[in-house]
Formats: C-alpha cells, structure tokens, sequence
C-alpha cells in the first residue's frame, strides 16, 4: 500500500481514458485518419487559377462541342512547309510537346497543338452528355479543326499514346484531313498480356473507382511520371508540378474516369484492326525501347498493320520520347517528313 505520509500526495487515476488525457483511443485513430485524407485528397482547382502559371504566350481558347478547348496555333517565321497537329497522351497537355514545336518551327513547320476534353486548361465539357470516349473526342478533335480553319488543307498528325490513337482514329475516319501520320508509343486496338496499368484497372472497379476523383497526392503524380521516363533525373519538380496541378484543373479527375469506364473493350479490336489494315497514308512509328506502359510489341504489329509504314525503336527511352529526348526524335521525324 502507499505510507501514510504520501498518501496525501497521490492522486491515483480513475480511470484509462483520464490517464489519457480523456481522448480515447478511437478519437486518435479518427485524427491521424484524417491528417492521412488530408495529405491525399486535392480539391478541384478553377481554371483562373491556373492560366498565369500554365498558359502561354501563343494560348488561345474556343469553344468545341460545349468544350472550351485551350490550344496554341504556332507559325514560322518563314513560309511554313507543312502544317503539324500534335495530340498528346492520358493526364497530359499541350505542355509535352515543347520541345518538338521549337524545332519545328525552327525547321519552318507551322504546329497546332490542344488540350484534349478532360485534360490540360480545357478541362470538361458543359455537355453532360459528353461521354469522353475515344470516338467522341476524335470528333472534337475534327470539330476543332473545323472551328480553327485547319481542316480544309491535309496536315501531318502526329500523336503520342492516347493522342497516338485518336491520331490514327483521325486518320480513318476523316481521311481527307491527314496527309500523313506520326505514331509516338500508340495506343492500338492489341490485347495487353499484363493488363492495363494501376491507375486505369482501378479507375475501372465500381464504386471504388470513383476515389480518383479525390485522391491525387504529388507522389502518385511523381511516380507515374517517373514510370514514362527512362532516366528519372530528368523529372523535376516543375515537371511534376504541371502533371499535378493540371490533373486537379476542375472536372478534369472526373472526365478521366469517365473516359476509363468508356473504354472501348477488347472485343472490338478486331475491326479496329482492319480499320488500320485499310489505311492509305505515311507513317512514321516511333517508340521507347523501355516503355512500359504501352507494351513494346505494339510497335511491330503497327508497322504491320500500316502498309509502307516506317519504325524506329528508340533506345534508352520510355513512353513519352518526344518529352524525354525532344531534339533527338524531332530530327528523326524531320528527317522522315523530308525524305
């Protein structure tokens, strides 16, 4: 027992919870819970927020089947020898394609290039019918071009894994407008052995999909980007700035897991196929020998597939080539525009 001379000193506690200060043990659980949701929930950001920081000189907006595409329309300064439509990939923009556009437009090639619906400073459609797919945007696409004066001349176009397919979508079904076509790690209408990657299986679960409307932490940013480029040191924190903040342009998450569950699936690849099978125009293929996310073989079967079609592995390079290593495959297709 306690001496008499202390007793009077000791306070014994009561119980647990006041030992503890009276927050009990699930009340901590609840704050560390949410100091975790907190590091990986991101609101939506308007898009006045992000035009100073993200716009440029040549940006210019106009509206498209209820979609407010953001664009650039860039001439040479000397007479234009060709007129380049560049469409980048998934949870990108206009943004990839920099480098290419200054040494096109040093090489005396006049480039459009566009946020594609969902994506970039466009962000969504008004329209809440418009269901992303890749036949309705290749129609915006078209649209676009239409709006802008674009369509009535045939261009190159040119288009890098997402934008690589409605590249060659554009080129099937409006024959007319491509003059020629430049496939950078395309998405094709070919089976994936090991599935898609993470974000799009699990944008496509029920229910638990929906998280990616919320939930965009830098790191899973940081980490995606890391996984299209061969050599990570050349993923800034600008680099990963842009990808972050302009995935969190408002609508844009929701856009994207639109377009994840409109996907069209494998049983439709064997027309697509045949569509590929029937096109008329030069190709030019270019893909990252370490690509993972677009499955290296695609490559050979897209040079198959395109009659008289011309393929160029890259090495040392992943998904985004043309990003990682602008000067060096710009070359390589300037060399191929002019042969």
């Amino acid at each position: 027992g306690i001496p008499q001379e202390f007793s009077s000193r000791v306070e014994m506690p009561q119980n647990n919870q006041q030992q503890k200060g009276g927050i009990p043990w699930f009340a901590w659980v609840l704050v560390f819970g949410a100091f975790a949701v907190g590091l990986l929930v991101h609101s939506d950001v308007p898009v006045s927020a992000l035009i100073d920081e993200f716009g440029k000189e040549c940006s210019k907006f106009v509206v498209v089947d209820g979609v407010s595409i953001h664009y650039c329309d860039q001439e040479p300064e000397t007479h234009a020898k060709d007129t380049i439509l560049l469409i980048h990939g998934t949870a990108s923009s206009l943004h990839t394609w920099d480098g290419w556009t200054d040494v096109l437009l040093e090489n005396s090639y006049r480039v459009i290039r566009l946020d594609l619906p969902g994506f970039g400073l466009t962000g969504p459609s008004k329209n809440p019918r418009y269901d992303y797919s890749v036949p309705t945007v290749t129609k915006t696409v078209y649209h676009f071009l239409e709006k802008i004066g674009a369509s009535a001349t045939p261009l190159v176009v040119g288009g890098n894994s997402l934008g690589g397919e409605f590249s060659w979508r554009l080129a099937v079904e409006y024959p007319s407008v491509v003059s020629k076509l430049i496939l950078v790690d395309a998405n094709g209408p070919y089976p994936r052995p090991n599935g898609l990657p993470f974000i799009f299986k699990l944008g496509g679960v029920p229910v638990v999909g929906n998280i990616l409307k919320y939930v965009s932490p830098r790191w899973m940013i940081k980490k995606n980007v890391e996984d299209v480029y061969f050599n990570d040191s050349l993923v800034t924190d600008a680099l990963v700035t842009r990808y972050h903040n302009l995935v969190l342009r408002e609508g844009n998450r929701a856009a994207l897991l639109m377009r994840i569950k409109n996907r069209q699936g494998e049983e439709h690849f064997g027309a697509l196929r045949k569509q590929l099978q029937n096109l008329n125009v030069p190709t030019l293929i270019l893909w990252g020998e370490h690509d993972t996310w677009t499955p290296v073989h695609f490559a050979p079967l897209f040079a198959e597939d395109i009659k008289g079609s011309k393929l160029v592995m890259l090495e040392n390079l992943s998904h985004v080539p043309m990003e990682e290593a602008p000067e060096k495959t710009a070359g390589i297709t300037i060399e191929w525009l002019e042969a």
